[in-house]
């Protein structure tokens, strides 16, 4: 099962992010990781996700690193993670963030 959620990981980032919040009868939580906003990490190098990614499969959440700002999948998601994000969010996403947030 870890070995079909890993391919998920790497394969749904190429899919449109709708796509992966139509099955609404698995058990994970969805975790959306941002990386469109040109940031600073790798997915699986020495300044990789690759432990972020592996710890949250563990404890029972779907990861999803998104390329592109999604704000269907961010509402649907029980966590998010921008790490060191180099390109300043825009006004609509950081309302989105701010909603994403307030609804906890």
């Amino acid at each position: 099962m870890i070995v079909l959620v890993l391919l998920w990981v790497v394969l749904a980032p190429r899919q449109n992010p709708k796509s992966a919040i139509r099955n609404t009868k698995s058990p994970l939580l969805i975790a959306y990781i941002d990386a469109s906003h040109l940031n600073r990490f790798s997915e699986y190098g020495d300044d990789g996700v690759w432990p972020l990614t592996n710890n949250l499969v563990r404890n029972g959440y779907l990861p999803i690193v998104c390329r592109k700002f999604s704000p269907a999948l961010l509402e649907t998601s029980k966590i998010a993670f921008f790490i060191v994000p180099d390109q300043e969010l825009s006004g609509a996403e950081m309302n989105e963030l701010e909603g994403y947030m307030k609804h906890g």
